[in-house]
């Protein structure tokens, strides 16, 4: 099925799973590394919605490999976990444009991505929460964490339904579900900086870098990022409610 049985190159491949984003960040971490997994894959036989799966247990598993204290280990499972996050995205624009969709497919595509992304956040936010509160002898990091979650979730809903209002129509496809930016060097600076505060797999980077360079002190990172990813959300939530 998808690739398997088709005629195609690895550049025809690229050419197809291409996301009209800025190249900074994205092209080149794991956006550049979800390729060649995405081209094996389909080689393979694995769908969209196989890879997203991979992506929901592999994130589970870095969850609790966290939770039981290994940190580092847990981080490098969650960012393999965001790579096959990647892949199914790479993968649904592939097989769209070349064999095609049916919409109830897309639909369902969409589901597994939107709980792929909350299982992730959860198993985030929790087991690092819980690992710092535990080598903090605090409850506040665990407590921080799961505000922070639920304040991500309400305002991610809020603008989904809020788009959905305003719009008053669906995107027709996977293919179209892109922002489409100019890739001029500032509007590149300006998505990779946006990435530093709203993105979850970025946070992972430097947690892990954090875990290799500053050890005990990297319970600063969570806090700081934390703290900010609230405060933006929280900014973020008032502008949509007072938009509507």
């Amino acid at each position: 099925m998808y690739l398997k049985n088709m005629k195609i190159s690895y550049k025809e491949y690229i050419e197809k799973a291409q996301k009209s984003t800025p190249q900074l960040y994205f092209d080149y971490l794991y956006r550049k590394l979800s390729h060649p997994i995405t081209f094996l894959a389909l080689r393979c036989g694995l769908t969209p919605n196989i890879l997203s799966c991979l992506s929901i247990i592999l994130s589970l598993i870095g969850g609790v490999v966290v939770f039981i204290g290994y940190p580092i280990s847990g981080l490098i499972i969650f960012i393999f976990g965001y790579i096959f996050d990647f892949c199914d995205g790479n993968a649904a624009r592939v097989v769209i444009k070349t064999t095609g969709m049916p919409e109830e497919k897309k639909k369902f595509g969409l589901l597994i991505e939107n709980f792929n992304t909350n299982t992730s956040l959860l198993a985030m936010y929790f087991s690092l929460g819980y690992y710092f509160s535990l080598s903090s002898h605090s409850f506040w990091p665990l407590l921080l964490g799961f505000l922070v979650f639920g304040l991500k979730m309400t305002t991610r809903y809020t603008a989904y339904q809020s788009s959905a209002v305003l719009q008053k129509k669906e995107s027709s496809s996977l293919v179209e579900m892109v922002v489409v930016v100019n890739k001029d060097l500032w509007q590149q600076i300006k998505f990779f900086l946006r990435k530093c505060l709203f993105s979850s797999n970025f946070y992972l980077a430097v947690y892990f870098l954090g875990f290799v360079l500053l050890n005990e002190k990297v319970i600063y990172l969570f806090l700081f990022y934390t703290v900010a990813d609230g405060i933006m959300n929280l900014v973020r939530l008032l502008r949509i409610l007072y938009k509507n």
